[in-house]
């Protein structure tokens, strides 16, 4: 018998390995198994202006995969964000079908938001529709100091396209003028429930002031804090007639009201410490549902009114 050379044992050898091999149409697999991923279409459900949906390349078998990218961190609770994209919608719940916000009965807020709006985030993130939710109030011109907040739902995009990021506010040193500048959610971004103290002006009348009102909140909301019409405790930095802020008494603190100084008249001088998000704030919603962006508009409009803790006259 003749035995076969170095030549022929290699050509059964490759022969061999063909055999073993997947045919034309396999698909090829990384290690441990997996198959190569079909392309993903990926699309922006409620920023506006973003462009069309753009599918995702898919890799070719040699390329290494890329890492998972780490989730952004939640944006916290009472801090500002700021819109980073051309227009997002505000909604009244975290859906992308929920209605729009009907902003008619806020003086000053325009929605869409526009890039570079800022919005103080109360709740969420909620994760609905590939996209994270943020229940929102929204900023309007502080000399409507006696309107209620705005609130709603805005979706802050994915981990890789963000329609939202963090923004420090921009906090004055604690003084009645600064303070009476700073729209109510600036006031909570900047000070929390934090005691601060000033010195402010008893304010006097206006000579054509139109002072009174009957205010009859819901039962077991705190009259004291959800009626501004019937409290007159305004201070400034004068005692002249420009209202800059108003304070509210606990009844259960004994402290005194300011009021206000007769026309023509200038006010006594005082040290003020108090603050804002009282707890009292809570009872002002009445509801249970912790997305209603009613409810979390009554919350935040108390929480956005400075509580008084001490009184010192100073002249």
């Amino acid at each position: 018998m003749r035995r076969r050379g170095p030549a022929a044992a290699l050509v059964i050898l490759l022969v061999g390995l063909t055999a073993c091999g997947g045919g034309p149409g396999a698909s090829p697999s990384f290690p441990g198994g997996s198959s190569l991923p079909a392309a993903s279409v990926t699309g922006t459900p409620d920023a506006t202006g973003s462009g069309l949906p753009t599918a995702a390349e898919t890799p070719s078998p040699s390329a290494i995969p890329s890492p998972t990218p780490t989730p952004a961190p939640a944006l916290a609770r009472l801090t500002l964000a700021e819109v980073t994209v051309a227009t997002l919608n505000v909604r009244v719940s975290p859906s992308s079908r929920a209605k729009l916000l009907d902003v008619s009965d806020f003086p000053t807020v325009t929605v869409p938001l526009t890039r570079g709006a800022r919005a103080l985030i109360l709740d969420g993130p909620v994760e609905a529709e590939g996209n994270r939710w943020y229940a929102v109030g929204l900023e309007q011109d502080p000399a409507f100091y006696l309107s209620d907040i705005a609130v709603g739902w805005i979706a802050a995009g994915a981990d890789a396209d963000p329609w939202l990021a963090p923004v420090s506010a921009d906090c004055p040193k604690p003084g009645v003028q600064a303070i009476g500048f700073l729209s109510g959610v600036d006031r909570i971004a900047c000070y929390g429930s934090d005691t601060v103290s000033f010195a402010a002006h008893q304010a006097a009348i206006p000579p054509d002031a139109g002072l009174g009102g009957t205010c009859q909140p819901p039962a077991g909301q705190p009259g004291w804090l959800v009626c501004d019409n019937i409290h007159h405790d305004w201070v400034n930095v004068d005692g002249g007639t420009a209202w800059l802020l108003l304070l509210h008494f606990d009844p259960a603190t004994g402290i005194k009201p300011t009021g206000l100084a007769d026309v023509g008249t200038t006010g006594p001088a005082y040290d003020v410490t108090g603050h804002f998000d009282d707890p009292a704030a809570s009872a002002c919603a009445s509801a249970s549902d912790p997305y209603d962006v009613t409810q979390l508009s009554a919350w935040l409009t108390c929480a956005s009114k400075f509580v008084v803790e001490k009184l010192r006259k100073t002249s």
